[in-house]
C-alpha cells in the first residue's frame, strides 16, 4: 500500500512539475516566514525587557536620590560616617571573617533607635514601590569590598547585617553605565549591579541601582542601593509576548492581505491576460497578418511583466513578418523549382536514348547512364550518326553546379554535335568547338571534354582526351579491364590557339570501352575516402559476365554504397560501346 502511494505521488510529481515547485516553494516561504518572526520576537522581547529595566533602572535611580535629599540627614550622616569610622577602626584579620560574631558585634552601635526608624521608612517606602530591598552601603576601594550599613530585606541570617561585606568581583556584573562624573562619583555613578542571592535558578535573579549619598558638605560619603527581582518582569514579558503575537499575526494578515492583492493586480491579473492572449494567439490559423493580439492588452505595469508583454508583441510582429517572407520565399522557391524540374526534363530529353538514323548492320551497342547531384547539372554524354560508317561519341563534365553549367552544357553539347556532323575528324572537331567558346566565354566557364569517333568497319576509335578523365577497356582476350593513360590536353574554354592530340583505340569482338566523369571515382564518404580508380577497376573485373547497362547500373551502386549516405557532390555520368560481332564474319 505505501509502495502504491510512493509511486502514485512520483507520478502525480512527474506529471505535475510545477505543483511539486509550489509545494517546495510554499515550504519555503513557511520555514522562512516562521523563523522571521520567533527572530522578531526575540528581538522585540529583548528589547521590551531592556527598555522596561532601563526605565525601572532609572526610575530606582531617581527614588534613590530622592531618599538621599530627603531623610532625616543626621540620622543618615551618622549611619555613614559611622559606619565608615567603625569599619576602618576594626583590625583587618578580625574584618576577613565578614559573618564572625566578632565582627558584626562592632557594628551594634548603628542600631539605635533613630536607626530602626529610619529603617521601618525605608521598609515602608520599599513596599510602597513595589520595591525588593532599599539598603545602605559603602566601598572599600582598596580591598574592593562593598559594605552593607543598612537593609530594609528581612533576613533570618547574617547577610547582609549592619557591616556584612562582600567582595565587589562577587556582587556584581555591570550590564548598564550612565556617564557621571568620574571626581564627584569616585567611579561608582549610576551603576547597575546584578546580586545573585540564593540559588542561580532565574526566579532569584535581582539588580540593583547604585545612588550616590551625599554629606552635608558634599562629599561622596556611601551609596542608597535600590534593589529589585526579575519575576515580575517575566510576568510582565509572557503579557508583552502574547499582546506582540496578537498584533504579529493581525500584522502578517494584514501585510499578506495587501501583498496578495498587489501580487494579483500587477502580476497574476496581467499574467492571465498574456496567457488567454497566448492561447488566442495559438489558436489563429493565419499568423501572417498581424492582429495585434498583445498589443490590445495594454499592459503598464512598469516592471518585467510589461516587458514580458512588449516582447510579446514584437514577436507576434516578428513571426507576421516572418511567416509573410517566408511565403512569398516559398512560393518563389516552389516557381524556381518547377522551372529546374522542367529544365531537367528538357535536360534529359537532350540525351539520347538510341542511336537513331543508323541503317546498317548494327553489330555494336552504346549504354549509357547518368544521375546529376542536383535537379540540373553540368554532365552530359552524346551519341549520333555522322555517316554510315561513323559514330560520334561525346562525354563531357562543365565547371560548376547547377543552372550556369546547365546553360553552359547546352551550348557545348549543340557545338559539338553540330560541328561532328560536319567534320569525321576528333581533332578538327575539338578546336572549331574550342575557338567558338573562347570567342564569347566572360564567366571563363570551361569543360572537359571527351570526343571520339567510332568507325564501324574496323572498330577503330579516333578520339580526343581535353582534359577528361582516361578511358577504360575491356579485351575480351584478357577477360579484364584495363585503364588507357595518355597525357591529357587542356580543357576547352580557356585558350583559342591552344593543340590538340587525336589517338586511336583498336577494339576486338567482344571488346568494351567505358568512359566516364570524375563523379565516379570522387565518389567520397563522410571520412573524405574517395572511391578512385583502383576500386573502379577491381570492381568491373568482378562483372565481366554482365551486358552493359548492367555494368553501369552496378558500378553505380558500387559508388553509392561505398559512400554510405554521404551526400552526392558531383554528377555520375557513364557511356559504355561494346563490339558485339565482327562484321566481316558474317
Amino acid at each position: 500500500m505505501k509502495s502504491n502511494l510512493t509511486s502514485g505521488f512520483k507520478n502525480f510529481r512527474e506529471q505535475h512539475p510545477i505543483f511539486g515547485i509550489r509545494i517546495k516553494t510554499g515550504l519555503v516561504m513557511i520555514i522562512i516566514t516562521v523563523a522571521i518572526f520567533y527572530a522578531s520576537q526575540f528581538l522585540a522581547s529583548y528589547m521590551h525587557i531592556a527598555l522596561e529595566i532601563s526605565a525601572n533602572i532609572d526610575g530606582d535611580y531617581t527614588l534613590g536620590t530622592y531618599i538621599a535629599k530627603t531623610l532625616n540627614r543626621d540620622v543618615s550622616d551618622r549611619i555613614f560616617t559611622e559606619g565608615r569610622r567603625i569599619y576602618e577602626s576594626i583590625p583587618e584579620e578580625i574584618r576577613l571573617d565578614r559573618e564572625s560574631d566578632e565582627y558584626l558585634s562592632y557594628f551594634d552601635e548603628l542600631k539605635t533607635d533613630d536607626y530602626f526608624a529610619l529603617k521601618q521608612l525605608m521598609t515602608e517606602l520599599a513596599a510602597d514601590g513595589e520595591i525588593k530591598w532599599i539598603d545602605f552601603r559603602i566601598m572599600d576601594e582598596e580591598t574592593g569590598r562593598v559594605i552593607f550599613l543598612l537593609d530594609t530585606e528581612m533576613r533570618d541570617d547574617k547577610l547582609y547585617s549592619p557591616g556584612y561585606w562582600q567582595y565587589k568581583s562577587e556582587v556584581e556584573n555591570t550590564f548598564k553605565s550612565n556617564e557621571f562624573d568620574d571626581e564627584e562619583s569616585n567611579n561608582y555613578g549610576h551603576i547597575v549591579i546584578a546580586v545573585f542571592r540564593g540559588s542561580d535558578d532565574e526566579a532569584d535573579r535581582q539588580f540593583c541601582t547604585y545612588a550616590p549619598y551625599y554629606s552635608a558638605d558634599g562629599k561622596l560619603v556611601g551609596y542608597i542601593g535600590v534593589g529589585e527581582v526579575f519575576n515580575s518582569y517575566e510576568e510582565d514579558l509572557s503579557y508583552f509576548r502574547f499582546i506582540y503575537i496578537l498584533v504579529m499575526l493581525v500584522l502578517i494578515f494584514v501585510i499578506l492581505s495587501i501583498a496578495t492583492l498587489l501580487i494579483h493586480y500587477l502580476l497574476v491579473k496581467p499574467l492571465r491576460r498574456l496567457t488567454a492572449a497566448a492561447r488566442e494567439y495559438g489558436r489563429t490559423e493565419d499568423k501572417s497578418v498581424n492582429k495585434h493580439i498583445f498589443d490590445r492588452l495594454q499592459i503598464k505595469t512598469h516592471d518585467e511583466v510589461s516587458v514580458l508583454a512588449g516582447s510579446m508583441s514584437d514577436l507576434e510582429n516578428e513571426i507576421s513578418t516572418y511567416i509573410e517572407d517566408l511565403t512569398e520565399v516559398t512560393a518563389e522557391k516552389e516557381r524556381v523549382s518547377a522551372e529546374l524540374d522542367v529544365g531537367a526534363r528538357i535536360q534529359s530529353a537532350m540525351l539520347p536514348e538510341q542511336l537513331n538514323g543508323y541503317d546498317g548492320i548494327k553489330d555494336f551497342e552504346i549504354s549509357s547512364f547518368i544521375k546529376p547531384a542536383k535537379e540540373v547539372g553540368g554532365d552530359f554524354y552524346d551519341y549520333f550518326v555522322i555517316d554510315d560508317d561513323h559514330i560520334g561519341l561525346v562525354i563531357a563534365d562543365v565547371s560548376g553546379k547547377g543552372v550556369p553549367a546547365a546553360l553552359f552544357m547546352v551550348i557545348v553539347k549543340t557545338l559539338i554535335k553540330n560541328t561532328g556532323l560536319e567534320e569525321t575528324s576528333p581533332l578538327r572537331v575539338i578546336e572549331k568547338v574550342n575557338r567558338q567558346l573562347c570567342e564569347n566565354n566572360p564567366e571563363t566557364m570551361f569543360a572537359t571534354v571527351w570526343y571520339g569517333i567510332y568507325q564501324i568497319s574496323d572498330h577503330s576509335i579516333r578520339y580526343v582526351n581535353a582534359g577528361h578523365e582516361d578511358p577504360v577497356v575491356y579485351r575480351a582476350s584478357t577477360g579484364r579491364y584495363e585503364m588507357i593513360i595518355d597525357e591529357h590536353d587542356i580543357m576547352l574554354g580557356f585558350d583559342p590557339d591552344i593543340a590538340f592530340t587525336e589517338r586511336q583505340i583498336k577494339l576486338l569482338p567482344g571488346d568494351k570501352l567505358l568512359q566516364y566523369t570524375d563523379g565516379i571515382p570522387e565518389g567520397t564518404r563522410e571520412d573524405e575516402a574517395m572511391y578512385g580508380t583502383g576500386r573502379m577497376l577491381d570492381h568491373l573485373n568482378a562483372s565481366t559476365d554482365k551486358s552493359g547497362m548492367e555494368i553501369l547500373t552496378s558500378l553505380k551502386d558500387d559508388v553509392i554504397g561505398f559512400s554510405d549516405g554521404a551526400p552526392q557532390f558531383d554528377d555520375m555520368t557513364m557511356i559504355l560501346l561494346e563490339v558485339v560481332s565482327d562484321k566481316s564474319e558474317e
